[in-house]
């Protein structure tokens, strides 16, 4: 799957957005078995693994995902770059 910087931005904003303390909605991780947002979870966890976002791991077994939580500093730096910020 390739990666798509729009559903990175967006996944990015969403866990920005959050207040403290605050879940985010479920974002659910590719699975070829379905037909949901397979770009959106595909984004989401990547930047989960490379510490961009704050998730925990969620779900019931048939919906396994992530919950946002925030942003790391590194996801802040990242989401300023893609905005074209250039704030130190």
């Amino acid at each position: 799957m390739k990666r798509c910087w729009g559903k990175v931005l967006e996944v990015l904003e969403e866990a920005e957005a959050l207040k403290a303390g605050q879940v985010g909605n479920l974002i659910k991780l590719p699975n070829p078995k379905e037909s949901h947002d397979q770009e959106k979870g595909y984004a989401a966890k990547l930047l989960w693994d490379a510490d961009f976002i704050c998730a925990e791991s969620a779900g019931d077994g048939i919906n396994t995902g992530l919950k946002l939580k925030g942003l790391t500093w590194a996801g802040h730096d990242l989401l300023d770059r893609l905005r074209g910020n250039r704030t130190s």
